[in-house]
């Protein structure tokens, strides 16, 4: 057993041998074989350059734009049209190659509504200037206050006006009022005096003096002067001065006034009230610059509807006048009374927050002249 054991050994170790004695006969063959197929991997790097992609797009770009490709198949190459399915304004011939280019025709409605032309067929980017279309209506901007318009005068030459002044809404009397007034064909004068009566005015006495002078002309009531006194004794005073001839308007407190440019249609407290009563009061806006001898601001008023209204002096018809409120400032309302010769019979004053902080009734008129 161990002879036929041993006699396999040297028979497999002998076919070892010869074949690696084989393989080691071949080995300078396989270091002298030349380098893999090099043209092979080169082919494959071209493939992977970044340049042919931009000429397969340009390639693609070639061609003619589609605009200009689709007369090939319009309707000039197409038989008869079939008068029952087609419109009529497809029912003319249309026209020879030698027509179009013997009498061409610039006017692009004409190319439009023949439906044998490309433009019938293409639109192109000129087919909205081609046809007109109405621009969208633009939204009417707010109208701007209208300038007042001068009437006929129907206040009196001069009268006194008395008022009693309630304080807050419940109406608590505080006071009265007078107010006089003289106005010709080409000067006025007007007063106001304010005190306050009763136990305030034993404990907390205070006085409004306003004055206001100046020239009448064919626009109404021209200021030149407006004082302003008020206080406990009327210590408290300041003033505003009108130069028309230089445009300047200097006013503040009689210690310590500036000066600043003078606007056309400027009044003081005072002249306003009266120039409203000369002015054609129909529902609308109207725009002034008003001042009150310490401060110079424009005011819109508008003009409301004839109403009834009860006062002292009886129930009466009167056009209110407010003037449009601006937040946190003070501002005023005024009532004419369209049977009193629009005087002004009712007045009242806002404070910042726009609640009712005095106001004056009237209780007594006195007018001579006209």
């Amino acid at each position: 057993m161990r002879t036929r054991f041993r006699s396999a050994f040297w028979v497999c170790l002998a076919g070892s041998l010869l074949f690696h004695a084989s393989l080691l006969s071949h080995l300078p063959i396989l270091t002298s074989l030349p380098e893999p197929e090099m043209p092979v991997l080169m082919a494959e790097l071209k493939r992977i350059e970044p340049a042919p992609p931009p000429a397969v797009q340009t390639k693609q770009r070639a061609p003619a734009p589609r605009p200009a490709a689709r007369p090939t198949v319009t309707p000039r190459a197409a038989p008869a049209p079939r008068p029952v399915l087609e419109p009529a304004a497809a029912l003319a011939p249309p026209p020879t190659r030698e027509d179009t280019a013997e009498v061409p025709d610039p006017s692009p409605s004409a190319e439009a509504a023949d439906p044998s032309s490309p433009a019938a067929a293409v639109p192109v980017a000129e087919t909205p200037a081609e046809t007109p279309v109405e621009p969208p209506p633009v939204a009417a901007a707010p109208p701007e206050p209208a300038a007042p318009s001068v009437a006929e005068p129907q206040l009196p030459e001069a009268g006194t006006m008395t008022y009693l002044l309630y304080f807050g809404q419940d109406k608590f009397s505080i006071g009265r009022s007078v107010w006089t007034w003289s106005i010709d064909r080409s000067s006025y004068r007007l007063t106001s005096f304010s005190e306050t009566t009763g136990l305030l005015g034993f404990f907390r006495p205070y006085q409004y003096a306003y004055v206001s002078e100046g020239q009448v002309d064919a626009q109404g009531l021209r200021p030149e002067l407006f004082l302003v006194r008020r206080g406990r004794a009327g210590e408290r005073q300041a003033s505003a001065r009108f130069d028309w001839d230089k445009r300047e308007l200097t006013f503040g407190p009689v210690s310590a006034p500036h000066t600043i440019a003078l606007q056309p249609g400027t009044y003081d407290f005072l002249s306003l009230i009266y120039q409203l009563a000369r002015t054609q009061l129909v529902p609308g806006r109207m725009r002034f610059t008003i001042t009150t001898g310490t401060k110079v601001n424009s005011y819109t008023l508008e003009v409301g509807a004839e109403e009834a209204l009860e006062l002292p002096i009886g129930t009466v018809r009167a056009i209110p006048v407010k003037q449009v409120r601006i937040p946190g400032e003070e501002s005023m309302e005024l009532w004419f009374s369209t049977a009193q010769r629009l005087l002004p019979v009712r007045i009242r004053f806002l404070d910042r927050e726009g609640n009712m902080s005095v106001e004056q009734l009237a209780n007594g008129i006195a007018a001579n002249g006209r």
